[in-house]
């Protein structure tokens, strides 16, 4: 058996004592301090098992801090014109939808502070200028940062609110991110719309027995190339009582106003109305709840590319068992409104009549 002196032993101990003690100083004052608390090769605010960018954020992690927005307004009709003036009101808000992060309406850079509390989320609100409308649809789908437009209801008026979202923009520590969204309009032409006829509905057949479609067409104009304007109500009113009666009677039945609303859009044809026995009037159903919304109007485009008569109309009905002779001549009203909410009527008279 080895046998091991006392003091040999006791020299032993003494060492790793201080070996323990040496790292212990060095770490805590020497790695420690060069490391925010961590081993080395790890960087401040990391933990072990975090994934960090190149600027040291968490990957995940959402956008907060300066932000600069600015805005270019283009005409959607024309897509190299830049409006200069004249347009949308812009206002950013917070996620909270209350509080204000900017606003101009003049086009210029809102900057303000994104914070942490809004996760990256914001709200982008825009009110039309009175001569211009907001083309939403394509303002969000040309966007990085624009979700789809909702109606967003001020002192009882519906304006275009966007999510806009910042989230994945990158921080870079003492600066401010610049991003620029394009806003897309329609010049509006109200002022000069007229509705021009093309063909009235004349037959024989109109007193027989059987279910005759007939139709009256036209078109529009007055609308200045590569403007627009915004349908909001289409009626039919009758003039006098033969007429109401005629309707009332069912001779004529089964009622639709197709309308050609140019830019390549499909025609609209609405086959559903309304109207009260004895009434006059005979609205159709458009799809709109609300007709004093400019944001709830249908869009009708006059392109660069658009014949003269793009813009059209057709009545078209049913008729059957008319006295010789008899008229039901109706007049077609389309109530258009403004961007700005302000509202007119184009009319014309569409007659069908037994010969």
């Amino acid at each position: 058996m080895v046998k091991i002196k006392k003091n040999t032993l006791m020299t032993t101990l003494i060492m790793a004592f201080i070996l323990v003690l040496l790292a212990s100083v060095t770490y805590a004052f020497i790695l420690a301090p060069n490391s925010g608390g961590k081993l080395p090769g790890l960087k401040i605010g990391q933990d072990d098992d975090t994934p960090q960018t190149s600027d040291g954020l968490p990957v995940g992690g959402v956008f907060s801090g300066p932000l600069a927005v600015s805005f270019t307004f283009l005409d959607h009709l024309n897509l190299d014109a830049v409006d200069t003036s004249a347009n949308a009101t812009v206002k950013i808000y917070h996620a909270d939808k209350t509080s204000l992060f900017g606003t101009t309406s003049i086009g210029a850079t809102i900057t303000s502070q994104v914070q942490p509390s809004d996760h990256g989320k914001l709200w982008l609100l825009l009110q039309p200028a009175a001569t211009r409308y907001v083309v939403a649809d394509y303002t969000a789908a040309q966007s990085n940062y624009l979700g789809t437009a909702s109606p967003y209801t001020v002192e009882g008026v519906e304006y275009y609110m966007f999510p806009f979202d910042v989230s994945s923009l990158k921080q870079v520590s003492g600066l401010t991110t610049p991003i620029t969204l394009n806003i897309y309009q329609y010049d509006a032409d109200v002022s000069g719309l007229t509705l021009n006829s093309l063909a009235n509905a004349t037959s024989a057949d109109y007193s027989g027995t059987s279910w005759v479609t007939a139709s009256g067409s036209g078109y529009l104009s007055g609308l200045t190339q590569e403007d627009s304007f915004k349908i909001a109500k289409i009626e039919l009113s009758m003039p006098d009582a033969a007429n109401i009666s005629l309707l009332d009677n069912s001779h004529v039945k089964s009622l639709s106003v197709t309308i050609g609303l140019g830019n390549g859009q499909a025609p609209r044809q609405f086959t559903s109305y309304t109207h009260a026995t004895g009434g006059s009037y005979i609205q159709f159903q458009t799809g709109i709840v609300d007709t004093t919304q400019e944001y709830q109007g249908i869009p009708v485009l006059y392109s660069a590319t658009d014949a003269t008569t793009s813009i059209s109309y057709t009545v078209s009905c049913q008729l059957s068992g008319f006295t010789a002779s008899d008229v039901w001549d109706p007049t077609l009203t389309i109530t258009w409104i403004g961007p700005n909410g302000a509202t007119g009527t184009v009319t014309k008279e569409v007659s069908f009549t037994d010969t």
